[in-house]
């Protein structure tokens, strides 16, 4: 009986052993903060929704824009490197003093933030922080066929990806998938424009936190 015994507690103490060595290598590691690392994506999907819906002729009022959008193509720059896949941002501002579709044209002042939530990699080390980014204006703009949206953002930004300056060099940039003439149309009508289906700049990054 002693000898089976014996004989039991050597065979389970390898295999005791090995789980252990399986389980070490499959653990993900800690999460890295990325506070002062900077990042830029190249593609956003998503829309920009608007409270009330937006018309041509509007009497001075406050317009709610809540965005709610995905980047793709992220580079994460800074070390230990963290493997980005993609980031969920969501948020909304409000402009005080919004005229309606005419104020997708030019500059309008805004307040709110954005949070950006960053996917990474199966298996590695996640950003252990959002980023939360100040919204202070929009400018919008004409992009041959369609409409151009960017974001402007101040400072101080918090969390991941805020760089070495608070923020203040980050930048956001997109285009709408309707065409003017649609968006046009859309704020011509009784129910007005409810969203901008957001895509990609035609150049540079849609957005860059530095």
């Amino acid at each position: 009986m002693r000898k089976l015994l014996l004989l039991v507690a050597a065979i389970a103490l390898p295999i005791g052993f090995i789980v252990g060595i399986a389980n070490t290598a499959g653990a993900v590691p800690p999460p890295i903060n990325a506070d002062h690392y900077t990042v830029t994506c190249t593609g956003i999907s998503g829309t920009a929704s608007f409270s009330p819906h937006m018309t041509t002729v509007m009497p001075v009022h406050t317009e709610t824009t809540t965005i709610s959008a995905k980047l793709t193509g992220c580079t994460s720059v800074g070390t230990p490197a963290v493997s980005l896949v993609s980031a969920k941002v969501k948020g909304t501002f409000v402009n005080t003093a919004s005229n309606g579709c005419a104020g997708l044209l030019g500059d309008t002042t805004e307040s709110g933030s954005l949070t950006a939530t960053w996917k990474v990699a199966v298996g590695t080390a996640k950003v252990s922080h959002t980023s939360v980014l100040p919204v202070i204006s929009t400018t919008g703009g004409e992009a041959g066929t369609v409409a151009s949206f960017n974001i402007g953002f101040g400072t101080p930004a918090t969390g991941a990806y805020e760089g070495t300056d608070n923020g203040a060099g980050d930048t956001s940039a997109a285009r709408s998938k309707q065409t003017i003439t649609a968006l046009t149309k859309s704020c011509s009508g009784t129910l007005g424009l409810a969203k901008i289906s957001l895509q990609a700049p035609v150049s540079g990054p849609a957005v860059s936190l530095s």
